[in-house]
C-alpha cells in the first residue's frame, strides 16, 4: 500500500472507443466475445450504496487506539496458480511509451509540508506506518489525507484548521481499522470525492469484513459538510469469504465515481480473488440521493491471470467510455504488456443499466518490479520495536510494478507505473 514513484509514462493516442472483447451479463458469470489476446471474464451485478451520514473535520475523539499500527500489505503470491500467465497471442495495438527523462522544468509555485507523522499522532493518538497518501487540489484548496489523518490547506500552504481524524470524518468508530485514503477534486461538478477502506480483523489476524466509504462534499469548499456513502465489499457470495477489499483505487469521469479493489482472504487456500470494480452514479452522489446506483464487476482477469491493481482513469471531457489500465506481471519479475480496459456507455449506471466492460492486451516498453530502496538508517522507538527500541537498516521494500496513475486528457490515455 503506497505509491513509490513513477517509473515510466505510457500514452495511448487517439483513444475514442472501447477495445474489442465485450463482457456482458447480470448477476452471474459473464460471457461475450473476446478479441485475440484478450481475456474477458467478470460477474456483473447491480445494486445500491446507501448514505450513512454527513461529516465535517473532527479531531481525535475518546476511544481512539494508541501505540503503533502497521498498515497491512497484501499482494498476490509470486508464481501462484492464480498469477501465472498464458502464452496467448498478444493483440496488435502498441503503446507510445517514453521513459522519464530530463526536459523543460516548470516553476515551482509553492512548496509546503503535507500531513506528517506528528500530525497523524496528534489527530489519531497512534503512529501508522507506512504512509498511504491521497492528495488533490482545486478551487484554491489542497486536501491531503495520509493514513488516518487529514489536512485542508490553501494552495499557498496555509492550513485552515488542525489535522483531523479520518475515522470520524468517514463516520467510522474511533477504534476501527482504516487505510488507503484517496481524494479527488472534480471540476465539472465542483465537488470533492474521497474514499477509505475499513476492515475488521481478529487478534489472530483473520479478516472478518470490509467496506469502502465514499465521501462527497456538498460544496466546492472542502470545509463544508460531506456525505458518506458505504459500499459493502466483504462479498459474502464468494468462496472463502469474508474478503478484504485491499487498496481501493479512485477514478472519476463525467458519469460515475469508480472504485477498484484487490480482493484477499486469509482463510482459504487461494487467498487472491482478483480485482473488483465498482461504478457508482456520480450525479446521485452529488445530489445526495439516499441510495446511489452501483454496478459491480467481480473477479476481473486479463492476459491469462487474475487482474491486480486495475487503475481507473480520471477522465476529462466525455469520450463515452471510461478507461482503466493494469500491468501484467503476475510473477513480480518482468513484462512488456499492459491491460487496457474500457467501460462503454458509463451513463447507464445512473439509469439502472449495466455498462459493458472489455479488455485488450497491448505491448509496452519493458518494466519490472523495482529493487529495494536504500535510505539512511534510523531508529524505531515504537511499541513494536521492544521496550528500548531498535535501530533500522534503512532498506525499504519498494513494493510492486503496478499501474499507479491513469488520466484521459484530450483524447490521450496516459498511465504511469
Amino acid at each position: 500500500m503506497g505509491v513509490v514513484g513513477v517509473a515510466a509514462a505510457v500514452v495511448f493516442a487517439g483513444a475514442a472507443a472501447g477495445p474489442a472483447g465485450a463482457v456482458t451479463g447480470s448477476g452471474g458469470r459473464a460471457t461475450g466475445p473476446a478479441a485475440a489476446g484478450s481475456t474477458a471474464a467478470a460477474a456483473v451485478s447491480r445494486g445500491t450504496a446507501a448514505v450513512v451520514g454527513t461529516s465535517r473535520m473532527v479531531h481525535r475523539p475518546a476511544g481512539a487506539p494508541t501505540g503503533v499500527r502497521l498498515v497491512p500489505l497484501a499482494k498476490p503470491a509470486s508464481g501462484s496458480a492464480a498469477g501465472r500467465r498464458s502464452l496467448a497471442a498478444r493483440s496488435a495495438p502498441r503503446a507510445v511509451s517514453a521513459g522519464v527523462t530530463g526536459g523543460s522544468v516548470g516553476t515551482v509555485l509553492h512548496s509546503f509540508d503535507g500531513v506528517t507523522a506528528v500530525d497523524n499522532k496528534s489527530a489519531s493518538g497512534f503512529d501508522a506506518e507506512p504512509p498511504d497518501e491521497g492528495v488533490a487540489a482545486g478551487n484554491g484548496y489542497v486536501v491531503n489525507f495520509v493514513n488516518v489523518t487529514g489536512v485542508i490547506s490553501t494552495i499557498a500552504g496555509q492550513r485552515l484548521h488542525a489535522p483531523f481524524y479520518l475515522n470520524t470524518f468517514f463516520g467510522e468508530p474511533a477504534a476501527a481499522n482504516t487505510s488507503d485514503p484517496r481524494v479527488f477534486y472534480d471540476a465539472s461538478t465542483r465537488r470533492w470525492f474521497a474514499t477509505i477502506l475499513e476492515y475488521g480483523i481478529t487478534a489472530k489476524g483473520v479478516f472478518t469484513e470490509s467496506h469502502v466509504d465514499i465521501a462527497t462534499s456538498t460544496a466546492a469548499d472542502p470545509r463544508a459538510p460531506w456525505r458518506i456513502t458505504r459500499i459493502p465489499t466483504s462479498n459474502l457470495n464468494h468462496a472463502g469469504c469474508p474478503w478484504l477489499a485491499d487498496y481501493p483505487i479512485l477514478g472519476v469521469d463525467t458519469h460515475n465515481v469508480y472504485v477498484s479493489t484487490n480482493e484477499f482472504s486469509n482463510i482459504t487456500a487461494n487467498p487472491f480473488n482478483g480485482s473488483q470494480l465498482y461504478a457508482v452514479s456520480k450525479s446521485q452522489l452529488v445530489a445526495g440521493a439516499a441510495r446511489a446506483n452501483v454496478v459491480t464487476y467481480q473477479d476481473l482477469s486479463a492476459g491469462g491471470s487474475l487482474a491486480y491493481h486495475v487503475q481507473p482513469a480520471n477522465t476529462y471531457g466525455d469520450p463515452g467510455v471510461e478507461y482503466l489500465m493494469s500491468s501484467l506481471d503476475p510473477n513480480s519479475t518482468f513484462d512488456t504488456r499492459l491491460a487496457v480496459w474500457a467501460l462503454t456507455d458509463p451513463g447507464a449506471v445512473t439509469t439502472g443499466g449495466e455498462p459493458t466492460l472489455s479488455v485488450t492486451i497491448t505491448a509496452s516498453e519493458p518494466y519490472s518490479a523495482p529493487p529495494n530502496a536504500v535510505t539512511p538508517p534510523g531508529f524505531c522507538s515504537g511499541s513494536l520495536c521492544g521496550k528500548t527500541g531498535s535501530p533500522t537498516t534503512g532498506v525499504v521494500a519498494a513494493d510492486f510494478d503496478a499501474m499507479q496513475e491513469v488520466q484521459y486528457i484530450h483524447g490521450n490515455l496516459v498511465g504511469a507505473r
